[in-house]
C-alpha cells in the first residue's frame, strides 16, 4: 500500500477518494482506516524539491 500513497500523494480524504482507484482503496482493512488522517498529514508536511 505504501507504493499507492507514494504514487498518488493524497493529502486529504477527498483526494484519496478522488484519485486513488477503488480497487486499490479496497485493499485497506476497515480497522486500518483510522491511520489515514495521520498518513495524509505526513504526506502534506513533506515537500519534494527538484
Amino acid at each position: 500500500m505504501m507504493d499507492v500513497f507514494l504514487e498518488y500523494l493524497p493529502t486529504s480524504k477527498w483526494e484519496f477518494l478522488e484519485n486513488v482507484p477503488s480497487y486499490l482503496r479496497g485493499e485497506i482493512a476497515r480497522s486500518e482506516g483510522k491511520y489515514l488522517k495521520a498518513i495524509f498529514e505526513i504526506i502534506d508536511g513533506f515537500s519534494v524539491e527538484s
